[in-house]
């Protein structure tokens, strides 16, 4: 099974050219999924049954991994099996009768006054480029924008007559 592993996630930096942590993650989740698969008897993909996928994700689930974490393996091996099953490895795909775990959604924490306050002075606006960071730091602040949308903004997007920016999210 490992040269499955190994395949699939070539196949992932190749064509799907996703980072090297990712695929570093997805060998991880994929190798802890064969020493469980190794552990219960299994050497071919065709023998593995969704009792088994949900008896691992049981498994997980009894180790305290976090929804997160959780939800990143279900995603791991989800996608690997839906590789072997479109190249035609497995005539059926046992990941389809397990749903994905849910991931609980927190709400993200915020700055409180005095926090946004220090951010703010940081900037030594008796210099040139500390007027233009002060500048970036409120509008940055004050328009709740993300970091990219922050540096990818154009003077062309600034409407200053009107007071106004036009951002545009990446």
């Amino acid at each position: 099974m490992e040269i499955f592993i190994r395949e699939y996630l070539a196949t992932l930096k190749l064509e799907r050219n996703l980072s090297e942590n990712t695929i570093s993650s997805y060998n991880n989740d994929l190798s802890s999924f064969l020493n469980f698969l190794k552990d219960a008897g299994v050497k071919d993909p065709s023998e593995i049954t969704s009792k088994q996928l949900n008896d691992f994700f049981g498994l997980l689930a009894k180790l305290g991994l976090s929804s997160r974490s959780a939800a990143r393996y279900y995603s791991s091996v989800k996608g690997f099996f839906g590789y072997l099953f479109s190249n035609r490895y497995l005539v059926i795909n046992p990941m389809e009768k397990i749903s994905a775990p849910k991931v609980s959604k927190s709400l993200p924490n915020v700055l409180n006054i005095n926090e946004i306050e220090a951010i703010l002075s940081q900037a030594d606006t008796s210099k040139k480029l500390g007027l233009r960071d002060k500048a970036l730091l409120e509008t940055f602040y004050a328009c709740g924008l993300r970091v990219s949308e922050l540096i990818n903004l154009k003077i062309s997007e600034m409407f200053l007559s009107e007071e106004m920016i036009r951002v545009f999210g990446k």
